[in-house]
Order: C-alpha cells, then sequence, then structure tokens
C-alpha cells in the first residue's frame, strides 16, 4: 500500500504553506517526513515534531489509494491528538474517517480489544473505563465486605488498594493492585479471606460494568492470547501506524502495541524523547516503556534559545544534543541562591529580573515538583507560594449540563469535531438520566453507548433525537446562544419515553448550576488560581512540573523542592556540565523532571537553589558555563 508513495521537496513546500507558513525542508525534518520505514524519532524539546507528524499525514492522505486499510495515529494524551486532528480536519479529512484510527491508545485499546473482550467473557458492554469512577464505586461497595474491610482499616494505604484493584496483565484471574504505572502483588497474598473478598468484588463490581484504565490493557493481552489472529487482522487493518509522544507510554502499554502491530506486517513510527519520560511512573531506563535504537534525531529547537539548550542540554539523562534557535536572544539565565527562611523572596526576585530583561509577552512560570504544606521543615512549591493549591482542572463528569455544552463548543471552536461535540452532548444527557436515577431495563446505568442503542430502536423518537442533537451543535458552531429557559422542556422532550411522568426532577439543578448566556470554555476552566503578581504588572503562575508538560514559556524559574533529598542539589554536578558514570534511579527520575522544567522556555530560565547547596567553588563552575548566580 505505501511500497510506491514518494514524499518530496515539493510537496514539503506545499504542506508548508497550506499549514500556515511552517518550514519543513531542513535536512532533519526532511528525512523524518520523507521516512516510510520502521524508526524510532528522538525529538528534542521545542523541535515541532507533533506539526511535523502532522505535515506528513496531510501528504500521505492526498497520495493514499483508496483501500480497505488505513493509517492508525496513536497518542499519548488528548492534547497531542487534538493537535493532530486541528490540522487534519482542515486539511485532511479522509483520515479521521474509516479505514483510518486517530485517537489515544487507550481510546484504541479500549475500542479494539478491551470492549470486544468485555463482551465476550462477560456477556456486557463496559459503562465506563474510568479510574474515578471504578474507585467511587469500588469504596462503596468495599464497606459492605468484612473481612477486607477489617483489614483495609488497619493500613495506611487504603485508598491505593481500593483504587488500584486491577486484573493482573499476563493473568486476569488474579487481582493485582495497580500504583503508577507498576503491578504489585496484593499485600495479603492470594490465599487469605481479605484476597478472596477483593476478588469477589472486583468481580461483582466488573460485572455491572465498571473498570479502570489498567484492567482495559489487561483484557486486551487476554484477548490477543484467546485469539491471536486479532494480531494478523488488525496490522493488514492499520500497516502503517504512527504514535506520538512515545516516551510517556509504560511497559503494559508498549507490550501491547507490539503484540497488535506486528513488525512483519506494518510500518510503526514512534516519536518522542526519552528524556522527558515522566508520565509512565518508571524512569528506570530498564522497565522503560520505549527503548528507541536507531533512531532519526531532530535535534534544531525552534523554542530555546541557544544559550538555554545549552544549559539544558546539562540534564539530560540520556546524551542528547540540543540546537537552540538562533533568532533568539541570549540572556542572563540566573540561579537565585537563598537561605531557606528567605523562599518567598523568590518569586520576588524572579519577577524583578523579568522586568529588568523587559519580557512583556509571556507567559511567565514558575514550577516545582512536590506541591502541597511544607513538610517537615523540607521545601515544597507551597513554601515559595503559601496559598499554592493544585490547579483544579476539569472532570470527565461534569457538574452541570452546561459545562458539556461548553465542552461541545470548544470541539467545535478548536478542531470543528461535531463527532466529538455531539458525544459530549450525549454524556451530558446520560448524567441527567443519573440524576434522574433511571436505570436500563437491567438495572445497569445508561451510557453513551447505551442511550444511543435504546433511540435506535425506536425509529420516531431516535429522529427527534438526533434533531435536537443537530439544533443544540449548530447553535453552538454558530455562536448563537442557546435558549437556557426551555432546556429543560427541550431535555425532557427527547428523553420522554425513559421518564416517568415525562418530566424532569431531581435534574433541575443540574441544568441550572450556571448563569444564563454565559459560556465557560475549558481554557476558562483551568485559569490556574496560583498567581504572584509583581509590581502588578507582570503575572507568574506557580504550577507542579507535570502541569507544565508540553507548554512554552518566555520565562521559567524551576524551584528547588525535596523528594528523598533536595533535587536540584542532587543535580548540581550536571548542573556544571558533568556526569554521573552510573545514574541512581532517584536521580534519573530527578533529571527528566529537570529537563522537561527547564525545556519549556523561550527567552529566559532561572532556578532557585538553597544556599546551603552551594559553595564558592561551585558557583565559580556555575557561572563559567554561563549560569549568573545571585544571592538574595
Amino acid at each position: 500500500m505505501f511500497e510506491d508513495i514518494e514524499i518530496t521537496d515539493d510537496d514539503l513546500s506545499y504542506v508548508g504553506v497550506m499549514m500556515g507558513g511552517y518550514n519543513f525542508t531542513d535536512e532533519e525534518r526532511s528525512f523524518v517526513i520523507k521516512h516510510l520505514r520502521t524508526s524510532d524519532v528522538q525529538a528534542c524539546p521545542g523541535s515541532g515534531k507533533t506539526t511535523a507528524l502532522a505535515a506528513k499525514l496531510i501528504i500521505l492522505a492526498s497520495k493514499l489509494p483508496d483501500h480497505h486499510a488505513g493509517i492508525c495515529v496513536l497518542s499519548h494524551t488528548n492534547a497531542a491528538r487534538e493537535e493532530i486532528s486541528k490540522y487534519l480536519s482542515k486539511h485532511a479529512t479522509r483520515l479521521l474517517r474509516y479505514p483510518n484510527f486517530v485517537g489515544t491508545i487507550q481510546q484504541f485499546v479500549d475500542q479494539f480489544l478491551a470492549i470486544p473482550a468485555m463482551i465476550y467473557k462477560y456477556g456486557i458492554r463496559p459503562s465506563a473505563i474510568d479510574d474515578e469512577i471504578f474507585y467511587a464505586v469500588s469504596k462503596k461497595w468495599c464497606r459492605r465486605t468484612r473481612k477486607l474491610q477489617y483489614f483495609l482499616d488497619r493500613r495506611k494505604d487504603v485508598d491505593e488498594i481500593i483504587s488500584g484493584l486491577r486484573y493482573g496483565f499476563d493473568n486476569i484471574d488474579i487481582i493485582r493492585v495497580y500504583v503508577n504505572g507498576q503491578e504489585k502483588d496484593f499485600p495479603t497474598g492470594i490465599n487469605t479471606d481479605s484476597y478472596r473478598e477483593a476478588q469477589t468484588l472486583k468481580n461483582r463490581i466488573t460485572q455491572e460494568g465498571y473498570i479502570g484504565y489498567h484492567d482495559a490493557f489487561s483484557l486486551a493481552n487476554w484477548y490477543l492470547e484467546l485469539n491471536p489472529q486479532l494480531s494478523l487482522f488488525l496490522s493488514s487493518r492499520f500497516p502503517l501506524l504512527f504514535i506520538d509522544e512515545m516516551q510517556d507510554t509504560d511497559y503494559f502499554q508498549a507490550r501491547i502495541i507490539e503484540k497488535v502491530f506486528l513488525k512483519d506486517k506494518c510500518v510503526v513510527q514512534c516519536l518522542g524523547d526519552t528524556n522527558q519520560t515522566i508520565y509512565s511512573g518508571r524512569s528506570d531506563r530498564s522497565e522503560a516503556g520505549w527503548r528507541p535504537s536507531k533512531s532519526l534525531e531532530i535535534s534544531h529547537s525552534y523554542r530555546l534559545s541557544p544559550s538555554i539548550a545549552r544549559l539544558t542540554q546539562n540534564v539530560c539523562q540520556e546524551p542528547q544534543v540540543l540546537v537552540g534557535n538562533q533568532l533568539r536572544p541570549d540572556r542572563n539565565h540566573t540561579i537565585f541562591m537563598f537561605e531557606d527562611v528567605d523562599a518567598c523572596k523568590v518569586l520576588e526576585a524572579f519577577g524583578q529580573l523579568i522586568s529588568q530583561e523587559q519580557l512583556q509577552k509571556g507567559p511567565f512560570k514558575a514550577v516545582g515538583y512536590v506541591k502541597g504544606p511544607r513538610q517537615d521543615l523540607h521545601l515544597t512549591i507551597s513554601s515559595y507560594w503559601p496559598e499554592f493549591s493544585k490547579v483544579i482542572r476539569p472532570t470527565k463528569h461534569q457538574d452541570s449540563f452546561r459545562a458539556y455544552c461548553d465542552l461541545a463548543k470548544n470541539e467545535l471552536d478548536t478542531i470543528g469535531n461535531c463527532g466529538k461535540a455531539r458525544e459530549h452532548l450525549i454524556d451530558g444527557l446520560v448524567q441527567v438520566l443519573r440524576h434522574e436515577e433511571i436505570k436500563q431495563e437491567n438495572d445497569r446505568w445508561f451510557s453513551r453507548h447505551s442511550l444511543l442503542s435504546f433511540f435506535r430502536s425506536r425509529e420516531s423518537e431516535s429522529k427527534i433525537f438526533d434533531r435536537q442533537l443537530l439544533l443544540w451543535i449548530s447553535l453552538l458552531a454558530t455562536n448563537e446562544k442557546m435558549s437556557w429557559g426551555n432546556l429543560e422542556l427541550q431535555i425532557a422532550s427527547i428523553l420522554r419515553p425513559l421518564l416517568p411522568g415525562g418530566g424532569l426532577h431531581v435534574s433541575r439543578p443540574f441544568l441550572d448550576s450556571v448563569s444564563d448566556g454565559a459560556y465557560i470554555t475549558l481554557q476558562e476552566i483551568q485559569v490556574p488560581a496560583n498567581v504572584f503578581y509583581y509590581q502588578e504588572t507582570t503575572s507568574i503562575e506557580i504550577e507542579t512540573i507535570h502541569g507544565v508538560k508540553g507548554q512554552t514559556h518566555e520565562a521559567t524559574l524551576l524551584l528547588e523542592t525535596y523528594w528523598h533529598d533536595y533535587h536540584l542539589h542532587k543535580l548540581l554536578p550536571y548542573l556544571k556540565g558533568g556526569r554521573e558514570r552510573k545514574i541512581a534511579t532517584q536521580n534519573q527520575r530527578r533529571l527528566n523532571l529537570a529537563y522537561v522544567a527547564m525545556s519549556r522556555p523561550t527567552d529566559l530560565l532561572c532556578l532557585a537553589m538553597r544556599a546551603g547547596s552551594l559553595n564558592s567553588t561551585d558557583i565559580a563552575d556555575l557561572e563559567r558555563i554561563g549560569w549568573k548566580v545571585e544571592r538574595l
């Protein structure tokens, strides 16, 4: 299917103009885009790898023959999926339709493996594949057990055990505890009454249709072993696979991908940066989900200035060349050296430096690893900003129907995806039914799929259902205000076949919880509450390192925090330009976190370090390689 396809320089120039003026003709990006054989692509921060992947897909879409086989594009996060989909929805819509697939790894596994496995093994479709829902259900039902509850009452890690109950990846007949990307044995072993109660509880929750994300991979693995021909079928269906942000895949995700996409049947291209592995829960390279071999490289960063690239290169866990953008000026990248009691002065000093450097565009962010209250006199993010609290982000289940409308509108505004917008609206209707405590005939809650199935079996009601959804989408897409006053009547009208008496009762607060006429966009929901203002002109947002992954800032400050030891103190040899012969496991994680944080800014990079961590020799070494050390 792909053997005769050739990507030319003219294709690169044309797609660059089409996408808004990108340059894909440099040697590194040109080679990566033209390359159509199995390979890994190690791409540095700010290299535009996702944009380059989108360009490649747009070119391929124009050259693909009509065929029953298609392209599979997977990402680790919804954010990466949405970025790719945004380009495809404008320039290559055929890749968003059958026989192609664009989605997250979780979505692919759910659709093609886990859901069929659930139907085959338990005779039901899952009501929800979601860790939060599973935790809520298991916590509620756990109270009904006797010996398991007695066992849990004596432990400090109760929530970890209850939320992490999962089927074993290699044996779904065994219950294990899944935490931070790793499976652990159930604490009591398998020959105890508490284990047997936990297993009964887990199976009962599964029969109700609720499983966690990792369960989906365990079921997928079981289903593939039961039906090895599935790998041949899926490899034939998707002979070309691209995976973005591959460094964040965990061990189990990588194993499923390897099982599904057979090397002799598929071209598999994985893009990522192993030095930015902070989500998989495994920093140790021996346990990593992705270990690229003979990888292609994109070492030129659009984001980083030359001096930031040089300083950040020192904290790469795996040696990596970083080439900065020559168009960006070099500045006074500063290490603020402070006494513990003066931690609150650091943000002020950072704001003053931003003002001195005449930076105005933003955003400006201060980031650290450990959040929460200061513990045992050790520094956390709260040591620098006592008001710090975790940013509240929208959850999968919103607290009002209008919030689902806002999610739908966001899909329409950002990537023009009517299908996803429709799904958000249907999810809102599902929540209305839950508030009304209306279940299916089998006493299970409605899901999006079962609600659609209900209406598809009723032709006249189905037309009313579809017509109302289309009307809502049209209003959202054209920025016309929906008639909130009639919302209750509209929802009652389309859900009438399911409503006793034909009306809504207990769900009214769910419908009325947002003031009339106000759309709350995702961006507005996610506005950080943690902001320090320098002279009321410069706003500095305080976040965790995990919270800023993938972002670009004009200036970034990395805060010293304590995790087993002080983060930057332990990395001092690297910050000075040296390396350890063998990197300790905890330092592997510290390096990855520092690398992610230090590779966010375009113009100004700063660190906050305790005065007790630096002596005169250290300061001289740091200044020699380009840091400015300022004592507060």
